[in-house]
Order: C-alpha cells, then structure tokens, then sequence
C-alpha cells in the first residue's frame, strides 16, 4: 500500500520516488509538501491502523513516527491542509478505480 502511494505521487506529481522514500535530499518547498503529503496519505489510506503501522509508514519514508503523528494532527487542525489532503485522497481513489477497471478488461 505504502509503495503503491509513493509510486503514485511519483508519477502524478513528476517527484523522484527515492526523494519520497526519504533517500535522496529534498531541494525545494513544492518537493517537501509532497513528502508529507505521501506520509499523510499513506497514514490516511492505511486499511487498518493497527499496530506498528506509524512505524512501517515512517520506515518506508526514512523519518520517525512522530513525523507521522505531528501531519496527522496538522491535518485536523489546518483547515488549508486538510482540503490540500482530500483533494489528493480523493484523486488517488479515482486513480484506483481506473487502474481496477483497466484490470477487469
């Protein structure tokens, strides 16, 4: 899931995906709201969050889970933020829905 989402953004938003992954240094603001955008998106979409998701989630970025913690809080609290965030979830959902039915066929 983690890996789909970062592909995702990758390619959507012509990021390298080693930068999401946290591997390469980040140059310039547009590149770090979209590193916190797959960590936000990827804690938002997760199916279940059970357990050591923050952590497999913060791994898979090379940050600490706090990271994850503190955009998520973000995310309730900024209302610009929020509707940033949506806007993306709901992109990616419509995203999935045309890669399902492409599979379909």
């Amino acid at each position: 899931m983690v890996n789909d989402i970062q592909k995702y953004i990758s390619v959507t938003y012509n990021i390298p995906i080693d930068m999401l992954k946290g591997k390469v240094l980040i140059k310039n603001s547009d590149h770090y709201k979209l590193y916190n955008l797959s960590i936000i998106l990827c804690w938002l979409l997760h199916p279940t969050r059970k357990y050591g998701s923050k952590s497999l989630i913060a791994r898979l970025h090379s940050c600490n889970k706090n990271r994850v913690f503190r955009l998520f809080q973000l995310y309730n609290r900024n209302l610009k933020f929020k509707t940033f965030v949506d806007s993306a979830v709901e992109t990616y959902n419509i995203h999935e829905c045309v890669d399902r039915l492409k599979n379909q066929n």
